[in-house]
């Protein structure tokens, strides 16, 4: 497996080794799964949470840290101070203002980031945004990579709640902060290092017995791992266990952190994820951690290549860059009345109108009996189909309802990482189902 070599001079002080796996490994998974789904274009949901966890301190304002996303024309009539297409340079990168759009208090803004040199890209990237404004702010936060790597493209969605945004808004970006993933996987087999009596001994969950199990074992190392040794692996009951070492004080030094990922099978180019993690002793270093998985017989593990995925903490590029944006440019909407299907979501609703903006979509419906609208979409696949046939995922965010002769409710879904055309929606989609169509 590919592995990189950096050099590192920064790295975060007080953080949790065990929060960074646990958030790293779910970023991981999640990557894995992207490749997956889109081939030409690698996605990374950006509420990455390793930046969470370890760049937090460099970017948070108003309980906000921010990235950024592109697309093209739909503020050309836009006033902002900054204008849109507008670059600004730190080292060897370029940061350009791609878009932004706002409603009374809530808004999108959109970034990219390229080397000057037109060099590639690794998606694992953070800007460290600075809000220069009062007021209670939220956020949330994704980024794509372009399918040539040459340009990382980040949406940062703001709420200000109950307030509305500032007629002018600036925001400073102060750091442009890497954390690369690297996934090194092993060139020997798990039943290298497999016993029925090492299972006997992980079960135990003793630190003593395992100290005595890593000293009697001869190790198997994985190239570019310099943290982790797993050296011993066996079954308790139906649970195939492994065990593996790791000294965290060493995470300073190295300028890195590493844990085990999956066990792949490159028959099958398939991964088994583990069903539980035990760390012994919990807090202390060095460290004795316990995978345990199920569905793992001792035949599959002539097959099974450990994989350990290496968090490399860089240097942060520091910058000072400033944007302002007018937030008070009218945004291009279409509202339809017309064009709705039922379907299972929408039962006992009658659909008043669809407001479609950059922003997402905002359906008015009414019902003669109370519903839950949340329940009925909330964590529902919704999607608008472009013109050119794109899918641009809008989720359901919000519900407000009004309670009278009949009940009425505004329900919000915005969009993840991109602004809308609206005049191009061609259709909505919810769960797969057609709900509504442009006539």
């Amino acid at each position: 497996m590919k592995k990189d070599s950096m050099e590192f001079e920064l790295i975060p002080q007080g953080i949790s080794l065990k929060r960074i796996k646990k958030r790293a490994l779910s970023y991981a998974r999640q990557d894995e799964t992207n490749k997956k789904r889109f081939r030409k274009t690698a996605i990374v949901p950006l509420a990455i949470a390793i930046f969470v966890v370890c760049f937090g301190a460099f970017a948070v304002t108003h309980d906000l840290w921010g990235l950024f996303f592109k697309n093209t024309e739909l503020l050309e009539e836009n006033n902002a101070v900054s204008m849109i297409g507008e670059s600004k340079y730190a080292g060897d990168y370029k940061i350009t203002l791609e878009e932004a759009a706002f409603s009374d208090s809530t808004g999108i803004i959109m970034l990219s980031l390229e080397r000057i040199d037109g060099g590639e890209l690794h998606p694992y990237f953070n800007l460290s945004v600075d809000f220069l404004s009062s007021g209670t702010m939220t956020g949330s936060q994704s980024s794509s990579l372009s399918e040539d790597r040459r340009k990382l493209t980040f949406c940062q969605k703001i709420d200000y709640q109950d307030n509305n945004i500032p007629e002018t808004l600036t925001f400073n970006i102060s750091a442009i902060n890497s954390m690369p993933l690297v996934k090194n996987m092993a060139d020997w087999p798990l039943s290298s290092i497999y016993s029925d009596e090492y299972g006997e001994i992980i079960a135990e969950k003793d630190i003593s017995g395992l100290e005595e199990l890593y000293a009697a074992t001869p190790g198997y190392p994985i190239a570019g791992v310099e943290l982790l040794d797993i050296f011993a692996a066996g079954h308790d009951g139906d649970r195939f266990v492994l065990a593996y070492k790791t000294e965290s004080a060493k995470m300073d030094e190295l300028k890195r952190t590493e844990f085990l990922w999956v066990l792949h099978d490159p028959r099958t180019d398939s991964n088994y994820w583990e069903n539980s993690i035990t760390h012994l002793p919990d807090g202390n270093d060095p460290e004795y951690i316990i995978y345990s998985y199920t569905g793992i017989s001792e035949q599959d593990l002539d097959h099974l290549l450990p994989v350990v995925v290496c968090v490399l903490f860089e240097e942060p590029v520091q910058t000072d860059l400033d944007f302002t944006l007018s937030t008070r440019s009218g945004l291009k909407e279409a509202v339809y009345k017309a064009g709705t299907n039922p379907i299972n979501e929408t039962e006992g609703l009658t659909i008043e109108s669809i407001k479609i903006s950059p922003l997402g979509f905002t359906l008015t419906a009414t019902s003669g009996e109370k519903l839950d609208i949340s329940s009925a979409f909330a964590h529902k696949d919704t999607y608008c189909l472009m013109e050119d046939g794109t899918r641009i995922q809008v989720p359901f965010t919000s519900t407000s309802a009004v309670s009278d002769s009949t009940h009425r409710y505004i329900m919000e879904f915005t969009v993840d990482d991109k602004l809308l055309d609206a005049e191009k929606v061609k259709a909505i989609y919810i769960n797969d189902q057609l709900f509504w169509s442009k006539q």
